[in-house]
């Protein structure tokens, strides 16, 4: 038996029945099947239909020779098939056996013959055929193998090229009729159940409009063609290798479904569903109307696999479309929000500023305090707007600096005066430690002093009563000055660095003393001037947040003068050394 279990096939051909008996009684104990010939003009037809394994010759014979025999063979069979020639003869001429093995015989023998050596010849013929089929077989199976992974290669890249369901199932559709289907139909199915034709795809161009009127009408009609009706409906897969007459005459309900049918020809057809988390969310068809070249398991395996990308893809689309309503809805409030508390925050704020003026006598100090309160608390709301709708103009792209080149050594001391008085509140050692002289860098003032500002504040919000907030000013012959705020706070986990720069992040939900935009925002319009900001961290040894700032001409200053956009960036924060 060969590797599939099937037991070889000898073909014999000779025109001496004798020696036809003789062969046969060396195979008949070998479990060969014999089949046999004295009329070489029927070799052609037997091969077609008994197709043997081993054709074993003679050379000599009445109608047509050995040699033609061979030629005959030769045009039967695929370049790609090893197919063992035997030739026995009586003619021991070298010139003969020469022709022979040049005509295509693998082995030749001459008469009389060795029972021996004959069946020796046959098992090495038929082995060597039988490493030729699995030789073959392994490279069908690795080429299938090759494709099936380049066509879901191709398809993952397409189904990533957009977050538009339909643009993405259109285009998967056209690929997989240049791949592995004559027509492709892709449908969802809508929150009112109803099904849309998102990709619709022939071979043919011209069949195009035909294969949308066979969708729509399985859509629309109860006299739709039953086959593709049912498929674009199906839950789970199903596969119709062979499509009969009987089938198509099934489905023509109608001269115009008749006529349909007669322009696609289907004749296999997979059906899979597009099974998403809530359910099914759509179904793929593909049908081939080449009879030569139906589907068959594996290509209901490609299908199913290229089906539950195509999911992925249409959910990824569906939350993307959610997160992008989400989105919108979240910046309309909050600069409605935003807009409609500043006023009234604003008339608080001033009114709290004339009380405290007009507090002047002694026994008017509680008072004092109280009033001084509401106002701090109007100026704590009002910085918490202001993230708010620098937030809201970040992400619309309309967030910007306008650097202009100045000495930073001022800039930075303005913001460090500004805390001190908050800082001896709380029994904060601050202390200013700048490198003289800090070289001129092209900087948007305001915005620069916002970034140290928070920083600062933030340091002064966390640092307990005695500890010490040191920040600094270095130079770097890179070009560069780094900016850092160093406290004694309790310091940060490490889980917590990762998304310390998140948008609305706090590391502890109950703290309400932000919302979480400050550091965010600080990121932002560092980038924005063409530098980095990080923070190094341990629990129980502080925060030390560090920022750059090009202090040479670099883009930024050759544009002073001229807004700047602030970048939207959803990186993951930089944590490094300061020695970098």
């Amino acid at each position: 038996m060969d590797d599939n279990g099937a037991v070889p096939k000898i073909l014999v051909v000779d025109d001496e029945q004798a020696n036809i008996d003789l062969l046969e009684s060396f195979l008949e104990d070998e479990g060969y099947r014999f089949f046999s010939t004295r009329d070489p003009r029927e070799v052609e037809d037997l091969c077609r239909s008994i197709l043997p394994d081993l054709l074993l010759l003679d050379l000599h014979m009445p109608y047509i020779s050995g040699f033609e025999v061979m030629e005959q063979v030769r045009r039967l069979t695929p370049s790609d098939v090893y197919f063992p020639i035997l030739v026995l003869t009586a003619d021991v001429s070298p010139a003969v056996r020469e022709r022979a093995l040049a005509a295509g015989a693998k082995d030749f023998l001459t008469k009389p013959l060795d029972g021996v050596e004959v069946l020796l010849r046959i098992r090495n013929l038929l082995e060597t055929r039988s490493l030729h089929l699995r030789q073959q077989q392994a490279r069908v199976i690795a080429e299938a193998a090759e494709r099936r992974s380049r066509i879901l290669a191709e398809a993952s890249h397409l189904l990533a090229g957009s977050l538009d369901s339909t643009t993405t199932l259109s285009t998967l559709a056209r690929f997989l009729v240049t791949e592995i289907a004559d027509y492709c139909v892709i449908a969802l199915r809508r929150p009112n159940g109803e099904r849309e034709a998102a990709g619709v795809a022939h071979r043919n161009p011209d069949l195009d409009v035909v294969l949308r009127q066979a969708v729509q009408l399985a859509g629309q009609s109860p006299s739709a063609p039953g086959f593709l009706d049912e498929a674009l409906h199906r839950t789970e897969p199903v596969l119709l290798s062979e499509i009969s007459e009987g089938m198509l005459n099934e489905a023509a309900t109608a001269p115009e479904i008749a006529e349909l049918l007669r322009q696609l020809r289907p004749t296999s057809l997979i059906a899979v569903p597009l099974a998403a988390s809530g359910g099914v969310a759509g179904s793929m068809v593909i049908a081939r109307e080449d009879g030569s070249r139906r589907l068959h398991a594996e290509d209901l395996d490609l299908a199913m696999e290229l089906a539950l990308r195509a999911t992925l893809a249409v959910e990824n689309a569906r939350l993307f479309h959610t997160a992008q309503q989400a989105v919108a809805a979240r910046e309309h409030v909050l600069a409605v929000v935003a807009h409609d508390l500043r006023n009234p925050l604003s008339t608080v704020a001033m009114g709290a500023q004339m009380l405290t003026d007009s507090l002047t006598e002694p026994d008017h100090a509680a008072d004092r305090r109280y009033v001084s309160a509401i106002h701090r608390a109007a100026q704590r709301m009002d910085k918490l707007i202001q993230d708010l709708l620098d937030i809201t103009r970040w992400e619309s792209g309309q967030l910007s600096i306008n650097p202009i080149l100045q000495p930073l050594g001022p800039v930075i001391t303005e913001v460090v005066e500004m805390h001190r008085l908050s800082a001896g509140a709380e029994k904060i050692a601050l202390r200013l430690d700048l490198d003289d002289p800090l070289p001129q860098a092209s900087v948007d003032a305001h915005r620069f002093q916002q970034v140290l500002s928070n920083l600062l504040g933030n340091a002064l919000k966390f640092t307990p009563d005695g500890g010490s907030i040191v920040v600094r000013a270095q130079c770097y012959d890179s070009g560069s000055v780094m900016v850092s705020v160093i406290d004694s706070g309790p310091g940060l986990p490490a889980e917590q660095l990762p998304h310390i720069f998140s948008q609305f992040w706090q590391g502890e939900r109950s703290d309400r003393r932000g919302i979480g935009l400050g550091l965010a925002i600080a990121k932002g319009l560092v980038e924005a001037h063409g530098g980095e900001i990080w923070v190094e961290s341990e629990p129980g040894n502080g925060c030390r947040f560090h920022f750059t700032i090009p202090s040479v001409k670099s883009a930024a200053a050759e544009s002073a003068g001229r807004p700047v956009p602030v970048p939207i960036s959803t990186a993951a924060p930089i944590s490094r050394s300061s020695g970098d």
